[in-house]
This record gives C-alpha cells, structure tokens and sequence, in this order.
C-alpha cells in the first residue's frame, strides 16, 4: 500500500492558516490567476514539492509557450516543451485510459 503524505501547498502567514493536500484525495490541480499574478512561479514550486513529497508520482509538464520558469525540468522525462505538447497529451490520455 502507498503512503501518502500531507503536502504543503500554500502558508498564509496572516491568518496562520496552512493548507495541505494529498494526492489520493486532490490527484489534480487547477492554477489560475491575472497576468503576472505568479501562476507561473507558484505552478514550479508545486510541482517541485510534489516531486519531492511523492517520489513515484508521475508529472507532466506541458510547456506551450516555452517559457524560461519551466525550463529547470527539462530534463525530466514527462517535460513537453512548445511543439511537443501534444504528444506529451497523447501520452496522459494513454496513461489515464489504460
């Protein structure tokens, strides 16, 4: 059986409130926000801890616009970048049909 640790996703310091997840109860993440409001820099941080809390996850990183904050995965082997996004999404629809 998996563990599945609590993963710290977000610390508001004013109200002294964490907010944890787990894969096994929130297995997918939406991020959204205005233009400049840190989407980017939030989304590597939480892939970052997620990669490091959950050794045996698998991550996809679709990267459409080539951007310079996605770039420290490149080495990994689910890491789409640009015009290779589709197949990285091919590759998550044969994963999560099977």
């Amino acid at each position: 059986m998996t563990h599945f640790n609590n993963v710290l996703i977000l610390k508001d310091f004013n109200n002294k409130v964490d907010v944890t997840v787990t894969l096994q109860s929130c297995p997918f993440f939406l991020v959204c926000g205005e233009s400049n409001s840190g989407k980017t820099f939030y989304s590597t941080y939480l892939a970052s801890k997620l990669c490091y809390s959950y050794p045996q996850s698998e991550l996809f990183i679709m990267d459409y616009k080539g951007d310079d904050a996605l770039i420290r995965f490149k080495n990994h082997k689910r890491y789409f970048y640009y015009k290779d996004c589709q197949q990285g999404l091919e590759e998550v629809y044969k994963r999560f049909s099977s």
